[in-house]
């Protein structure tokens, strides 16, 4: 605790100006001293007589008098010699003579040597004995004023004194007017060399912190100033929190040291960067649900994910669920009722959520009951979230990959407080008083027990332990934890830190300073209950995952396997820690392919800078089996936290999607092959089935025979195109893309219509990204405007820019599409002529994300739109 000494506290023991001031009457005549006696008391002071100045010397050693009022001609010695014995004694005690002598040379000498004043006996007596009272009454009164004063400055002194932290006073030009022993002992030096110093002169360390701006900026404003700063001290980094005071002339300033608070927060700060830091590596995000609020608690790392601000408050689970796939949200619903319910341990549910790309992505989430009411209905829940999308999207393609194999198959602040050594408070600052709920003049004087401290056996004994070890090192300090009480009921959790107060060197008392540790002690223990339960979570997650996860360090030496790695590898995790891990590699792993050009070949001769994330496919044989395995590696890099500089690794093994994406591969190869072989066998056919109809026509003139010939024909060359047709299919997509210059290509074509086909001389720069067979599309589109529009048809070939597409349109003047049919055309087999053309043509687009509509107006031409999003054109001004 620090406690500031308050101008407006005052305690029992200087309440001086309540007490009646004492005055010591001096005169060898009895009955005129009696009667001065009799005055004085009746005007409310309190008098003590003495008949001789021996007498008088004699009360003043026993007792404390405010005024002494002596007669100057006594027996045994006069007012003067009275006086000069009392200034031997006390400087400053008013001294009155009161006396008959009223020779002007007694005045003189008796002023000279130092007395206070000087009234006459003569006149009338209650004239002289009001002036008397008069003077007695201011005399004393300022005696009293005087003596509380110092009283007060002695206290505040021990309170400065005795403080753990530094407190100084400074003036406008930054000299020491004040400086306590806490900063003495930093200066090296007695507190008598540095005072009237320059405070940067004597305390190098505050070079360079501001100090004297802001001590010109307290002094100017006139407000408090408080801040933070970092000092090397003696060669070793302190904290201290700063508070600046207006005063006459100068500042006030006090020093809290508060490295080892800290020093603790960055413990705290560490544990909660450990616990990010495995599950960022991970991939992992965690979740806490308390199910009365309707609130749940995300990772920063998952609110980033799903676009939510981490500054903001806390998620809703209602924005929660806006973000899980409306196909997937009553599955996910129903498992958390069930787990709710007690109809399952845990739950875990595989679904969709939307990122904040506004893409969806397959997440795992996982969760259990941490917390239940006395009624045994759980009232928080805490999971993880993974983001398994790359796992889910591959099992989803290869299903989808079969279905459509299987398609084409079939249809081919600071407390303040000090007690004596008895425990009764003797000062507490307005900080403590706030926080108690006490005015101060409510504690002075009581026991600390049972007013802010508890009475019960064991904080008396710790109280007690705490004042005799503070009074065996009355140099050092004492700091304890205590819980304390508040007036109004309820408690609060202070760190006091402690030392004794001396006066001439004997402990007097205790000086405390605390602080206000209930928030951070709540926290430390949440925290570490929090620490204890993500940790037991995630460290199950991670051992007992069906990913092989992996931990190496910056030398490359295993710090952490799990079961799944153990199975790999064919040994006990307590083997592989430790080990060099691609000596662990050569031996426990062997290349089903032994040559070079393998992946494990590749992946163990890398030297694999940690610096980048690395994936790739390893196709590897474990040491003492016989079955091989496929395992997609995924390395990152850490670099935050305890392993910084190391490198993180899952392994998820992909044997099975291997095997059945090699097994349709192989399927897939076998129908081309038939495809091939059936095409070129029926092409064989029809070209002797045509040849041989040709030689009927000329063999047989009738008519009736010449027109079942011709049909035949159109029937063979039918099939032919049919054919054509899948081939040109079974190609598409087969040879990549490549860019396309689109003007160019469509004035290869436009060289057989000369005067018919107008092509923009913009098309000459855009070039596009697609299959090659997009030339079939540009001479699909141009040949059926000409050819079937008509000899007065013509056609206009040209583009438009978009924010994010370019369209490219082929527009003619011939007669047009019917609304009916814009859709029909694009269809297998619809028209005249089979419908190949446009049904390729659009097949070929969409191969690399372009589309194809019809937007023309019947009777007033056709007007094909080719749309290519953004990356897949490009501009060449070049050309």
């Amino acid at each position: 605790m620090a406690w500031i000494y308050s101008a407006g506290c005052h305690c029992p023991s200087v309440h001086r100006r309540e007490a009646k001031i004492r005055v010591l009457c001096v005169d060898d005549e009895e009955d005129f001293l009696s009667l001065t006696r009799t005055f004085l008391e009746a005007k409310d002071l309190e008098v003590c007589t003495a008949l001789t100045g021996m007498e008088a010397l004699t009360l003043l050693d026993g007792r404390d008098f405010d005024v002494v009022v002596s007669d100057y001609e006594m027996f045994d010695m006069d007012g003067l010699q009275l006086l000069a014995q009392i200034r031997d004694r006390d400087r400053d005690l008013p001294f009155v003579i009161f006396t008959g002598r009223g020779r002007e040379e007694v005045v003189i000498k008796a002023l000279n040597q130092g007395a206070s004043a000087y009234i006459q006996k003569a006149g009338e007596a209650e004239i002289q004995f009001l002036e008397l009272s008069t003077t007695v009454i201011q005399l004393g009164g300022r005696r009293q004023a005087q003596r509380e004063v110092a009283d007060k400055n002695r206290r505040i002194s021990q309170i400065l004194e005795s403080m753990s932290d530094g407190f100084i006073s400074l003036d406008r030009d930054l000299r020491l007017t004040y400086a306590n022993r806490v900063f003495a002992r930093l200066a090296r030096k007695p507190l008598g060399e540095i005072i009237d110093e320059e405070f940067l002169r004597v305390f190098p360390f505050a070079i360079g912190g501001g100090m004297e701006d802001r001590v010109r900026q307290v002094m100017r404003t006139g407000e408090m100033l408080t801040y933070d700063i970092r000092h090397i001290v003696f060669g070793e980094p302190h904290w201290f929190r700063v508070r600046m005071y207006p005063q006459e002339g100068g500042v006030s300033v006090y020093y809290v040291d508060y490295t080892d608070q800290r020093k603790i927060e960055q413990q705290l700060i560490e544990h909660q960067e450990r616990l990010e830091l495995v599950m960022e590596s991970a991939d992992l995000g965690y979740w806490d649900w308390t199910v009365g609020d309707g609130c749940m608690y995300v990772s920063e790392g998952w609110l980033l994910k799903i676009g939510h601000d981490p500054g903001a408050p806390h998620l809703t689970v209602r924005e929660w669920n806006s973000r899980i796939h409306p196909d997937d949200l009553d599955n996910v619903q129903a498992q958390i009722d069930d787990h709710l319910q007690g109809r399952s341990d845990a739950f875990e549910s595989e679904h969709r959520m939307a990122v904040k790309d506004g893409s969806w992505v397959w997440v795992l989430t996982m969760g259990k009951t941490m917390e239940q009411g006395i009624d045994g209905k759980p009232t928080r829940l805490m999971g993880v979230i993974m983001d398994v999308d790359k796992r889910k999207t591959t099992e989803i393609a290869l299903e989808e990959s079969e279905e459509k194999y299987r398609e084409l198959v079939e249809r081919a602040g600071v407390m303040m407080v000090s007690v004596d050594l008895d425990l009764n408070i003797t000062f507490l600052n307005d900080i403590a008083s706030t926080l108690f709920g006490y005015k101060e003049v409510d504690l002075l004087g009581r026991s600390v027990l049972g007013t802010i401290f508890l009475a019960d056996p064991s904080t008396i004994v710790d109280m007690q332990a705490m004042v005799d070890e503070v009074a065996a090192n009355p140099d050092g300090y004492v700091v304890r934890e205590f819980e304390n009480r508040v007036r109004e009921g309820g408690s609060l959790q202070v760190s006091w830190s402690s030392r004794a107060m001396l006066d001439d060197g004997k402990v007097v008392g205790v000086l405390s300073m605390g602080t206000d540790i209930t928030d951070r002690r709540r926290i430390e223990l949440n925290l570490k209950e929090s620490l204890a339960k993500y940790s037991s979570l995630i460290n199950d997650v991670i051992d007992f995952s069906s990913v092989g996860i992996l931990i190496i360090n910056q030398d490359l030496r295993v710090v952490h396997a799990n079961q799944k790695m153990e199975e790999y590898f064919g040994l006990k995790w307590s083997r592989m820690i430790g080990r060099d891990v691609k000596e662990l590699y050569r031996e426990n792993l062997m290349d089903m392919l032994d040559d070079p050009s393998s992946s494990m070949s590749r992946f163990m001769s890398s030297d694999r800078p940690l610096s980048e994330v690395e994936e790739c496919t390893l196709h590897i044989l474990p040491s003492g089996e016989r079955r091989e395995r496929h395992l997609s590696y995924r390395g990152q890099p850490i670099r935050t936290g305890h392993f910084a500089g190391g490198w993180f690794e899952t392994y998820v093994e992909v044997t099975d999607l291997k095997r059945i994406e090699e097994t349709l591969q192989l399927a897939n190869r076998k129908l081309n092959l038939l495809g091939a072989i059936t095409r070129h066998d029926v092409l064989s056919q029809l070209s002797s089935l045509s040849t041989n109809l040709e030689q009927l026509e000329e063999w047989l003139p009738e008519e009736g025979a010449v027109g079942l010939m011709v049909r035949a024909q159109d029937a063979a060359r039918r099939i032919r195109r049919d054919i054509e047709f899948t081939r040109l299919y079974e190609e598409l997509g087969e040879y990549g893309s490549e860019w396309i210059c689109v003007g160019a290509t469509a004035r290869g074509f436009a060289a057989i219509h000369m005067g018919r086909l107008f092509i923009d001389m913009d098309l000459d720069v855009l070039e596009v990204d697609t299959d090659p067979l997009v030339e079939r599309v540009f001479q699909n589109l141009i040949e059926n405007a000409l050819v079937h529009g008509g000899s007065d048809t013509k056609m206009h070939v040209y583009m438009t820019k978009g924010r994010d597409q370019v369209t490219i349109i082929f527009e003619d003047n011939g007669r047009g599409i019917p609304d009916d049919e814009k859709e029909l055309i694009f269809r297998y087999g619809y028209g005249k002529g089979g419908g190949l053309g446009l049904f390729l043509s659009r097949e070929i687009l969409s191969t690399s994300g372009m589309e194809i509509t019809e937007t023309g107006e019947e009777g007033r031409g056709a007007r094909f739109e080719i749309t290519v999003p953004s990356g897949r054109y490009r501009f060449n001004e070049h050309k």
